[in-house]
């Protein structure tokens, strides 16, 4: 019973809770209604407000007609600006490109200067070089001339040296020269009846034969040159000499004796010069040998009269010293090429 008891009161209490349950529903439901009106309510005012939205609009649209056309102006402008901004720069572009079209005009015509200026540089080098030339030939040809000057000068001094060789010998020394009253010069080895000894080698006049400046003797004289005094035969023996023997003429008093020392000395000079020239593909090699052989000759004769055996006769020496030089000269040239 208590169970049913309980069971009714559960029962109860639960139809309780469902009435509160729906009762809470309705209201819920309601609640739900009021909210869809209110949101109707709100639909319509949206609309009123769309409405009155399009009404503003439809006032305005001229307006914005013109906003918009003037935003439109406005975007034309700001195009053409950009256009003329685009031209500007342009513009400078093309200027800058004509600037750099003259500096590179400038930069090759400053180049072209130092060409220039450096041919000038050249020429300049060029020409210095031939007046260096020029003075180097002239200073050669100043050279060969002074050189000349001194050939010249050096054949003068020669030619003055022989003149007055010439002078002082032929003249001063005939003027100064001291003769005999016959016409013998005092240094004449002869005896006084005018016979010359065997190894007087001059002439009859007294002169020796390398005497080439003396004139001819005035005296009068034979047709060979001898004086009228000169008592000798055609052979230049003394007339009285009695003939010749195989050691020499002899008078007719005695015999000479004759004695002959000679001393030869030689000395040769040899001198050798190389030159060697050398090109690309040919190789000249020329030897000059000079020698010089000089040979001095000298010959002493010392003649002696002997007296005879039964005739005191004074005995005189008399020396005579002569010397002979000769030169030798030869010269031989060795010249070789060799082709590489």
């Amino acid at each position: 019973m208590l169970l049913l008891l309980l069971l009714l009161l559960l029962l109860l209490l639960q139809l309780r809770l469902l009435q509160l349950l729906l009762l809470l529903l309705l209201l819920l439901l309601l609640l739900l209604l009021l909210h869809l009106l209110l949101l109707l309510l709100l639909l319509l005012l949206l609309l009123l407000l769309l409405l009155l939205l399009l009404l503003l609009l439809l006032q305005l649209l001229p307006l914005l007609l013109q906003l918009l056309l003037l935003l439109l102006l406005l975007l034309l402008l700001l195009l053409q600006l950009l256009l003329l901004l685009l031209l500007l720069l342009l513009l400078l572009l093309l200027l800058l490109l004509i600037l750099l079209f003259l500096l590179l005009l400038l930069l090759l015509l400053l180049l072209l200067l130092l060409l220039l200026l450096l041919l000038l540089l050249l020429l300049l080098l060029l020409l210095l070089q031939l007046l260096l030339l020029l003075l180097l030939l002239l200073l050669l040809l100043l050279l060969l001339l002074v050189l000349l000057l001194l050939l010249l000068l050096l054949l003068l001094l020669l030619l003055l040296l022989l003149l007055l060789h010439h002078y002082f010998y032929c003249y001063f020394y005939n003027l100064y020269d001291y003769h005999f009253d016959d016409g013998r010069p005092t240094d004449d080895r002869r005896l006084t009846d005018g016979r010359r000894l065997t190894d007087d080698r001059g002439t009859t006049d007294g002169r020796p034969t390398d005497d080439r400046c003396w004139t001819r003797d005035d005296r009068r004289t034979t047709p060979d040159g001898r004086p009228t005094d000169d008592r000798r035969t055609d052979d230049v023996r003394p007339t009285d000499d009695a003939g010749v023997t195989t050691d020499g003429p002899r008078p007719e008093d005695g015999r000479w004796t004759t004695t002959t020392t000679t001393t030869t000395t030689t000395t040769t000079t040899t001198t050798t010069t190389t030159t060697t020239t050398t090109t690309t593909t040919t190789t000249t090699t020329t030897t000059t040998t000079t020698t010089t052989t000089t040979t001095t000759t000298t010959t002493t004769t010392t003649t002696t009269p002997t007296p005879p055996p039964t005739t005191t006769t004074t005995a005189t020496t008399f020396t005579a010293t002569s010397t002979t030089t000769s030169t030798i000269t030869s010269t031989t040239d060795d010249q070789r090429t060799t082709d590489d």
